[in-house]
C-alpha cells in the first residue's frame, strides 16, 4: 500500500496539551477539532518557522504532521519548554495515507464504525484526507487505493502547502511562505513564541517576499531545497520544495514579490511562475 513516507506524527496528550501548544503555535489550538486539519507553524523567537505541519484534535489527543527529517528536532525544541507542564509528546509509529473524496466514500462504505477512524480533511483542500492507521491492513484488507507520495506532494505544491524540509526550517517568516492566506496564523489568539515578529510585519503591511509555485521543464538534474534563483546575477529567491512530474518540476519558491515577473533563472533554466494569491 502507499503510504506517505516522508511525513510523521506528533502527538501530544496531558492535560495541559492544548494551553501549552498554544504558546507555540502561530494556529489557534482552541479553533482545532476531530473535522479537519489546519495548517500551523512553530516559530524560533525571531519569528523564523522551525517547522510547519497540520494539526488536528481527536479522542481528546491533538495529532501533528510534520516532515519526517523534522519530527526529532521538533520534539527537542518543545521539550525545552513543558518544564512542569503535563504535556506528553510522542512521535507515532503509525501509518499516514492521504485519500481522495472518492476513496475515503470507498473507506466509509467498509467500516460500519467510522467514528473510530482517525480521519479527517485538510480544510484548505476540500479534496483530501488524511487517514492515521496502526497497519497497513487498514486499507489494503478494503483493496482501496490510496494516493502516492509523489502525487501526495505535487497536490501540496499545487495547492500551494508548504510542508517544510530540515533545509528549509528557520530561513522564512510566515508570511512569506503565505501561512497568513492559509488560515495558518491566528492574529488574535494572544503570545505564543515568535508573535511579537510576525505581528509587526504583518502591520506594517508590507510583505517584501511571498510563495509561488513556479514550474520549469527539467533535464532531471538534482535540484536540491534552498537551491537558489537569480534575476541576471542576483538572488532573488529559493526554493521550498520540489517533485518531478512527467519532465517537469514543480516547486514552491520564495521569490522578491518586486522580482517574480522578469525572467527568473532556476540551475540555467528559466522558470514559469504561478501566483499563490
Amino acid at each position: 500500500m502507499n503510504h506517505l513516507s516522508h511525513l510523521s506524527t506528533l502527538s501530544f496528550s496531558g492535560s495541559d496539551a492544548k494551553e501549552f501548544l498554544q504558546g507555540q503555535m502561530t494556529q489557534d489550538i482552541n479553533s482545532i477539532s476531530d473535522q479537519s486539519y489546519k495548517m500551523t507553524s512553530i516559530l524560533n523567537p525571531k519569528g523564523r518557522i522551525i517547522v510547519t505541519g497540520l494539526i488536528k484534535e481527536f479522542k481528546g489527543n491533538i495529532f501533528f504532521i510534520i516532515s519526517k527529517d523534522l519530527s526529532e528536532d521538533c520534539v527537542q525544541w518543545l521539550s525545552r519548554y513543558i518544564l512542569r507542564s503535563d504535556v506528553k509528546i510522542s512521535i507515532e509509529k503509525n501509518y499516514i495515507f492521504g485519500l481522495n473524496n472518492e476513496n475515503q466514500k470507498q473507506l466509509f462504505k467498509y467500516d460500519e464504525n467510522q467514528q473510530q477512524l482517525n480521519i479527517s480533511q485538510i480544510s484548505m483542500d476540500h479534496s483530501r484526507y488524511i487517514l492515521l492507521a496502526d497497519d497497513e491492513a487498514s486499507l489494503k484488507n478494503k483493496s482501496i487505493k490510496s494516493i502516492n507520495e509523489s502525487e501526495w506532494i505535487l497536490s501540496d505544491i499545487k495547492r500551494g502547502l508548504p510542508i517544510l524540509s530540515k533545509e528549509s526550517s528557520e530561513k522564512y517568516i510566515p508570511q512569506m511562505i503565505n501561512l497568513d492566506l492559509l488560515e495558518g496564523i491566528s492574529f488574535s489568539k494572544g503570545c505564543y513564541t515568535g508573535q511579537e515578529v510576525v505581528a509587526r510585519v504583518q502591520h506594517r503591511g508590507k510583505i517584501k517576499q511571498r510563495m509561488f509555485h513556479i514550474t520549469t521543464e527539467s533535464n532531471k538534474c538534482e535540484i536540491e531545497h534552498q537551491s537558489e534563483i537569480m534575476h541576471e546575477n542576483s538572488k532573488v529567491g529559493s526554493l521550498v520544495n520540489s517533485i518531478m512530474n512527467k519532465d517537469i518540476l514543480h516547486s514552491l519558491a520564495v521569490i522578491n514579490i518586486d522580482d517574480s515577473e522578469k525572467k527568473l533563472i532556476l540551475k540555467g533554466k528559466t522558470l514559469n511562475v504561478n501566483s499563490l494569491i
